[in-house]
C-alpha cells in the first residue's frame, strides 16, 4: 500500500503545479472582496465564461483547458490534477486512484487506494457515499487517503480532516464542506501499467520541482511539508496582480490615447494643408500680367510666403507648433505698415523677398491670404480642442 506521505507529497505538488497556472478562483468572495468591479476581476470572469462555452469533451479536457486560459473553480482545478497526473512518469511507480469527490457545494480530488471507491462507477450522476468529512476519515479503506484540493490551496492527509477544515475557515468557505460526501464516475489509475498521455512539458518540470520540494522537507521532518497557502499570502498575490494589471491597462490606455492624439495631429495638418494648398492651386508670380491683376485685386498675392508657412506646417509636430505659425503669420499681417503709392505699376508691387509684406489690403477682410490664415487657425482650433478631451 502506499504511503500516505507519498500520496500526501504528490497530492501537494499537483496542487501547487495547478495553481500555479490558475493562480486564483473568482467564486472564492473573501479572496475578492474590494475588487469584484476591478478590471482584473472582471477579464477573468469573461476567460471562464469562455471556458464554460468551450464544453469540453471529457474532465481531462476541461483541466487542460481551465490550465491553457488560467481560470477555473474547484471542479475545474481538480480536472487539471487529473490531466497533470496522468501526464507524469514520475508518479507512476505505485498504484493508486485518484477519485473526483463532490459535497453539496464543493468539488476536490481524494487520492487513495481503496478498489471499493475507485468501482464505484455504476452511475454518472453524484451517489451517495459518506455523511460528511469524518465518517470519510473512519473509512478503514480510506487510512492512506489524501485530500487534493487546489481550490484552497492545500492537500492534507483524510485522517487530518480537521485541519484541513480550519484550512477551509481562512479562506471563509468552511460552509462548502458541511455536508454529505459523493462520488461520480471520474476515477483515475495511476500504476506502472498506466498510460501516460501527452502534455505540456512545463506542467512536467514544475511538478518534478514542487515534489521534489515537498519530499526534502518531508524528509528533514520540516513543518513547512504540505503546510498549504495562506489566505494573506493568496490576497497579497492577488493585490500585487491587480496592481500590475492596472499599471499595464494605463499604459496600453496611455499608447493608445497616443495614438488617438497621434490620429488627431495628422488629420489637423492634413486639414490646414489642404487650406494653404489650396489658396497654392494659381501662382500670380507666373502666367500674364492680366492675370496678375486679377488675382491681386482679389487679394490673393502673398504665395511665396504661403509657401513657408505650409512647409513649416508640414514640418511640424503637434498641433500647438501648427497654430503658433499660423498665429505669427496673422499677426505679421495685422501690425504690418504698408504704403505704396497708387500710381506704381502692379507688377512692381510683388516681391522677391517673402519677408516682406507687399499689397496688403487696408481692410484685412479683403485679403483671400489673410482670410485663408484665418481659416487655417480656425480648423487647427477644432482639432486643438479634440485632442483635449
Amino acid at each position: 500500500m502506499v504511503d500516505s506521505n507519498e500520496l500526501l507529497a504528490i497530492g501537494t505538488a499537483l496542487v501547487k503545479t495547478v495553481r500555479k497556472y490558475i493562480k486564483y478562483s473568482e467564486n472564492i468572495d473573501s479572496l475578492y472582496s474590494g475588487y469584484k468591479k476591478n478590471g482584473f476581476y472582471i477579464s477573468r470572469l469573461y476567460k471562464f465564461r469562455e471556458l464554460r462555452s468551450l464544453s469540453p469533451s471529457t474532465p481531462e479536457e476541461e483541466g487542460r483547458v481551465s490550465l491553457e486560459l488560467g481560470v477555473g473553480y474547484c471542479g475545474e482545478l481538480s480536472f487539471a490534477c487529473l490531466y497533470i497526473a496522468q501526464g507524469l512518469k514520475k508518479i507512476k511507480v505505485n498504484t493508486f486512484y485518484l477519485s473526483f469527490m463532490n459535497t453539496a457545494e464543493h468539488a476536490f480530488i481524494l487520492a487513495h487506494t481503496s478498489l471499493k471507491l475507485f468501482n464505484s462507477t455504476s452511475s454518472p450522476e453524484w451517489v451517495y457515499y459518506k455523511d460528511n468529512f469524518h465518517e470519510l476519515s473512519i473509512d478503514p479503506e480510506l487510512s492512506n487517503a489524501v485530500i487534493i484540493d487546489p481550490w484552497i490551496y492545500k492537500a492534507t492527509k483524510l485522517s487530518n480532516y480537521l485541519e484541513h477544515l480550519e484550512h477551509a475557515e481562512l479562506f471563509q468557505v468552511g460552509d462548502f464542506y458541511d455536508s454529505v460526501i459523493m462520488y461520480g464516475s471520474v476515477h483515475v489509475t495511476i500504476s506502472p501499467k498506466s498510460k501516460i498521455t501527452n502534455i505540456n512539458e512545463d506542467y512536467i518540470n514544475t511538478f518534478e520541482f514542487f515534489y521534489k520540494e515537498q519530499k526534502q522537507k518531508l524528509d528533514n521532518k520540516r513543518e513547512s511539508f504540505a503546510r498549504g497557502r495562506r489566505f494573506r499570502s493568496v490576497r497579497e498575490s492577488l493585490e500585487y496582480n491587480i496592481q500590475q494589471y492596472q499599471l499595464t491597462k494605463s499604459f496600453e490606455w496611455q499608447v493608445e490615447e497616443a495614438r488617438e492624439l497621434k490620429k488627431v495631429v495628422e488629420t489637423c495638418k492634413r486639414k490646414v494643408l489642404e487650406i494653404l494648398e489650396k489658396y497654392l492651386k494659381t501662382d500670380p508670380n507666373k502666367g500674364k500680367m492680366s492675370l496678375k491683376a486679377l488675382l491681386y485685386l482679389n487679394g490673393r498675392h502673398h504665395i511665396d510666403r504661403s509657401k513657408l508657412v505650409l512647409k513649416a506646417i508640414d514640418g511640424s509636430q503637434n498641433i500647438v507648433d501648427m497654430l503658433d505659425i499660423l498665429n505669427k503669420e496673422k499677426k505679421a499681417f495685422e501690425v504690418a505698415d504698408v504704403k505704396y503709392s497708387g500710381k506704381a505699376k502692379i507688377d512692381e508691387r510683388w516681391t522677391k523677398d517673402p519677408g516682406q509684406i507687399k499689397n496688403r489690403p487696408k481692410d484685412l477682410e479683403k485679403s483671400k491670404y489673410y482670410q485663408t490664415i484665418c481659416e487655417a487657425i480656425r480648423i487647427a482650433s477644432i482639432y486643438f480642442s479634440v485632442a483635449l478631451q
